[in-house]
């Protein structure tokens, strides 16, 4: 990871805002940042299979644009399945 929690305890809130000082989030806040995505802790492994799923994904539904599962897999519902399965060996991919 990029980076460790550094609100712990009673502190804590279990969001992404546990990774920022008070002295950051105010930084942020004068800089007009709203989005913190581009600085959150993601680990690299989580970070590469994101990347290999999108990319699959996309390169299958070239191959079959009618694919009805592909297609489902664009739907929140199925945001799940999209990350945490391995819904690509079905077809052919490892």
């Amino acid at each position: 990871m990029r980076s460790k929690k550094k609100r712990t305890g009673k502190k804590e809130t279990f969001t992404p805002i546990d990774f920022f000082t008070q002295e950051e989030i105010d930084e942020f806040n004068r800089k007009g940042i709203n989005n913190l995505e581009p600085y959150l802790p993601i680990p690299d492994y989580i970070r590469k299979h994101d990347e290999f799923v999108f990319r699959v994904r996309d390169e299958l539904l070239k191959k079959f644009p009618n694919d009805e599962f592909l297609n489902s897999l664009y739907k929140e519902e199925n945001i799940e399945i999209f990350f945490t399965y391995t819904w690509y060996e079905k077809y052919g991919i490892k």
